[in-house]
C-alpha cells in the first residue's frame, strides 16, 4: 500500500473507521475518522438544560428506565451530560425531582467520571452541594485515579469534597 491516496475501510463494533493515507512533503500522514451514533434526545435535552423536553420524553416513553440508560458515544447519560453543561435545573430534576427514580447519582462515563467529578472540575459549588445532598459518593476514583476533590481547584469546593475523617487540619 502506497502513500498516494490509498484508503482502507474496516468495520469495528457497528462503526466504520476510515483510514486515509495521503502524501504530504514526502511523508505519509494518517487520518482516521469514525462515524459515531447520534446523541440520544434525552442526553441532548439534559445538556441543554431543557427540563420540559426531558419530562415529555419520559412521559411518552414505554420504557423510561431504558431511556434513562441512553448514552452518547463518550458513555454520558442524561445526568452526566447535564453535569458537564452545568445544567442546574436538569440535574435537580434528574437527582431530586420526578425523574430521580430512573437515575443513579453515581453513574459513570467511559473514563469513569461521575457527575460529581464533572461539576467539581468546573468548581461549581452549588452543583457540588446539590449532588452531595443527593448522596453522590465523594471518594469514587475515575480511570485516572482521581477523586472529585482532585478535580477541583476552588478552596470552597475542595472543602465540601474533603475526607471528613482526615486527621490533617490546617490552622
Amino acid at each position: 500500500m502506497g502513500c498516494f491516496g490509498s484508503k482502507e475501510e474496516k468495520a469495528f463494533g457497528g462503526k466504520q473507521v476510515v483510514k486515509e493515507i495521503t502524501f504530504t512533503g514526502g511523508t505519509c500522514v494518517e487520518a482516521a475518522s469514525q462515524y459515531e451514533k447520534p446523541v440520544p434526545p434525552v442526553v441532548q435535552a439534559a445538556g441543554a438544560n431543557d427540563c420540559s423536553t426531558l419530562t415529555q420524553l419520559f412521559a411518552k416513553s414505554e420504557n423510561p428506565k431504558a431511556l434513562a440508560e441512553s448514552r452518547d458515544s463518550s458513555g454520558n447519560d442524561a445526568l452526566l451530560a447535564a453535569a458537564a453543561a452545568e445544567a442546574e435545573s436538569a440535574i435537580s430534576l434528574l437527582v431530586t425531582g420526578d425523574l430521580s427514580q430512573y437515575f443513579n447519582v453515581n453513574t459513570k462515563n467511559r473514563i469513569e467520571n461521575t457527575p460529581l467529578h464533572l461539576v467539581a472540575k468546573k468548581d461549581n459549588l452549588a452543583l457540588v452541594q446539590l449532588l452531595i445532598d443527593a448522596k453522590a459518593e465523594k471518594f469514587t476514583k475515575n480511570s485516572f485515579g482521581k477523586k472529585p476533590y482532585d478535580q477541583a481547584t476552588d478552596a470552597d469546593v475542595k472543602a465540601l469534597l474533603k475526607d471528613e475523617h482526615s486527621t490533617l487540619q490546617f490552622l
